[in-house]
């Protein structure tokens, strides 16, 4: 376990620009960063297309960024791949 009194919880967060990144989140910004497509990523995750559309667009306001391949950038700069 790690040192964090909120394992898994508070300590699995990514804190950005405008906000704070929900596991689910992060989840998706993982895949997104490993160039998968849409359609994988909503099999993967069991995730309706306009549930993973919510997601791009929440990791998109937080970030600052706009459009897969600044989510994929994200990605790396944060090592989730």
């Amino acid at each position: 376990r790690g040192k964090c009194a909120y394992e898994g919880k508070l300590c699995v967060s990514i804190v950005l620009e405008n906000g704070i990144l929900t596991k689910r989140e992060i989840e998706v910004l993982v895949m997104i960063g490993q160039a998968k497509q849409d359609k994988e990523i909503c099999s993967d995750l069991a995730i309706e297309q306009n549930t993973l559309r919510n997601h791009k667009n929440n990791i998109e306001e937080k970030a600052g960024v706009q459009g897969k391949v600044a989510m994929a950038i994200l990605a790396h700069r944060y090592q989730l791949v």
